[in-house]
């Protein structure tokens, strides 16, 4: 028999143990059986909806603040043995493997409590992922709770010899106005983040986690969209259903502007897949568009609105996040990835880049360059068209930076006003602020319309002149 873990008993004294207090995805379950994980065991278990599915189960479930954690603790009241992989997702989406067990298989007993060691030694947890082969253990594997093993002591520090001090945050601008949460209308008791505004900065797509309207499992993560009212305000959100939203985890990558599709990240098991869908006028029409061959595990991406560049946030092993670009050519045929360069990729995590509409300016979340605490938003222009040379990340400075994470940034064409994600006041909600113009990116002009005939009928082609005084025309 494969020993997979030890089994303990729980006794007063025993490891301390911070259990799930909430559920983020289920691939399924049985009556609305997944609210029993959370909390220490009560004798009230998970249960999947059918028994020995060949395709397991995948639990995702989150401990509140991150937890430095060295195990797991699951309770398994029915049939045991069943647990293939256990994974530490951080607060920037990135899942790092903890334990491994290739074959699962019966165990001799009708219930168990399992400690499993990390093969990593103590890591910062936020959410943790279980998967089970259940067709490897016949009939109902059931869980009554799942927990993180806490560290008996505080590990030690690494010799004093290897640290090195952190340089203070590299600050541009001055911001002559505070965040604003975006209202009710966006921010809600879930998780609201990985927001995208529209270049006319009129329309607000993001996404909303844990919602019971979600189709996701588990109301896993779904694409919402909000409109900008009269007075300013933000309307009621949302949900953009399906064929946008599915039982995956989509996050918005992009608009772009020649045919007006909006691109998003879908996200199943490990694989990733961007995924176009356009508006009919009616409802939204899903496309699979000619894109990148992406790496299965892309955490966020961004589409520049002229659709020719994708930047994107993806883990290297042995580093953390980078991040990387693909360009496309004049008949969108799309090269490889390729780094952004040593200048952005610290050897920390680097995610959520967003490319503003000049082409040039680059706004991006890192825990790895000098800041004000966990993930803090950085500015920095792109100096050649290699796309390995940049200026020197610019920290955002107070009061957008705080010693909690703030993340994924975006920024409409005239680039006058930062949307950004923080979770200085919970799991993660939605803010603005206008930005100073040390920080804004080159302006951009949007011209919309439409090319007509004199007797009123659309113009299939057409050829635009563009004509400023003091400047030569342009077509």
């Amino acid at each position: 028999m494969l020993v997979i873990g030890m089994l303990l008993p729980a006794l007063v004294g025993a490891q301390a143990v911070r259990w799930a207090d909430r559920v983020v995805e289920v691939t399924s379950q049985e009556d609305s059986s997944a609210a029993f994980l959370t909390g220490p065991p009560d004798g009230r278990s998970w249960s999947p909806s059918e028994a020995d599915n060949y395709l397991g189960e995948v639990l995702r479930l989150r401990f509140g603040a991150p937890v430095l954690a060295e195990g797991a603790v699951l309770v398994e009241s029915e049939n045991p043995g069943a647990l293939h992989l256990l994974l530490a997702a951080d607060s920037t989406g990135r899942e790092t493997l903890l334990y491994e067990n290739p074959f699962p298989e019966p165990q001799d007993l009708a219930a168990r409590r399992l400690e499993v060691p990390f093969s990593t030694g103590p890591v910062w947890v936020s959410e943790l992922v279980v998967e089970l082969k259940t067709n490897a253990v016949p009939g109902f594997n059931r869980l009554d709770a799942v927990g993180l093993l806490l560290p008996e002591a505080s590990p030690p520090a690494p010799p004093t010899e290897t640290l090195q001090p952190k340089a203070p945050p590299r600050i541009v601008g001055a911001f002559s106005d505070s965040p604003r949460q975006l209202g009710p209308g966006v921010n809600s008791p879930q998780f609201e983040g990985f927001p995208l505004i529209s270049p006319d900065g009129g329309t607000l797509w993001f996404v909303r986690e844990g919602h019971p309207t979600n189709l996701g499992a588990a109301d896993a993560a779904d694409l919402w969209m909000s409109r900008r009212l009269d007075d300013g305000s933000w309307g009621t959100a949302v949900n953009l259903g399906t064929p946008m939203n599915g039982p995956g985890r989509e996050r918005p990558a992009g608009l772009t502007l020649p045919d007006q599709s909006l691109f998003f990240l879908r996200k199943e098991d490990t694989r990733s897949a961007l995924i176009q869908g356009r508006w009919t006028g009616r409802s939204w029409l899903e496309l699979v568009p000619t894109a990148p061959n992406l790496p299965p595990d892309v955490v966020s991406a961004h589409l520049h609105p002229a659709g020719k560049v994708l930047v994107f946030s993806a883990p290297v092993p042995g580093r953390g996040l980078d991040l990387f670009v693909c360009l496309a050519d004049a008949e969108g045929r799309w090269g490889a990835p390729r780094p952004l360069g040593p200048g952005l990729n610290s050897g920390g995590d680097e995610t959520g880049p967003f490319l503003a509409a000049d082409g040039k300016t680059l706004f991006f979340a890192s825990n790895g360059h000098p800041g004000n605490g966990g993930f803090d938003l950085f500015r920095s222009r792109r100096l050649d068209d290699s796309w390995t040379q940049w200026s020197a990340p610019e920290n955002l400075g107070s009061p957008v930076n705080s010693p909690a994470d703030e993340t994924f940034a975006s920024v409409p064409a005239s680039g006058s006003r930062l949307f950004y994600t923080s979770n200085t006041k919970g799991d993660g909600e939605l803010f603005s602020i206008p930005l100073p113009p040390a920080l804004q990116p080159e302006p951009v002009r949007m011209l919309q319309g439409h090319c007509v005939y004199e007797e009123g009928k659309p113009a299939r082609e057409a050829r635009l002149r563009w004509e400023v005084p003091g400047e030569a025309p342009r077509e």
